[in-house]
């Protein structure tokens, strides 16, 4: 990981330059999300239905209902939390519904992966660099 990482860095860059560049000019048509803002337990519904506020901005796009918005996010995003509460199928209602058992996630493995001092210190300066030329 250490030898591809500064490479990565530099694609990171050149990504958020790349998107920056061309949406300079059309504020408020852009949202950033943060993963850890998304998946936080008290934060994370509400930055889901801020996400779907702004989708539904878009022409052509209708989304959930707003009320319904935590439910689906904990469905998603908590869904490994349920698979302990879900101990048999629920009867089918009719209706579409997001069942946890079903989810096919690649979200597992080691939770510690140091870096090197020498990695960080390059992925500071490139986030710093880029908080200069935007803002």
């Amino acid at each position: 990981r250490d030898r591809l990482a500064e490479g990565q860095i530099r694609k990171y860059a050149k990504f958020v330059d790349y998107w920056m560049e061309r949406f300079d000019t059309i504020d408020g048509h852009r949202i950033f999300v943060s993963y850890e803002t998304l998946t936080d337990d008290n934060d994370g519904p509400k930055e889901a239905i801020r996400i779907t506020n702004f989708l539904a901005q878009s022409e052509g796009v209708d989304p959930i209902a707003v009320e319904s918005v935590p439910c689906v996010w904990r469905a998603v995003v908590k869904y490994k939390e349920q698979l302990s509460r879900a101990d048999k199928p629920k009867v089918d209602s009719g209706k579409r519904r997001l069942d946890p058992r079903h989810h096919d996630s690649q979200r597992s493995g080691p939770t510690e992966r140091p870096y090197t001092a020498e990695l960080l210190d390059g992925m500071s300066k490139m986030l710093l660099d880029l908080m200069q030329r935007w803002g």
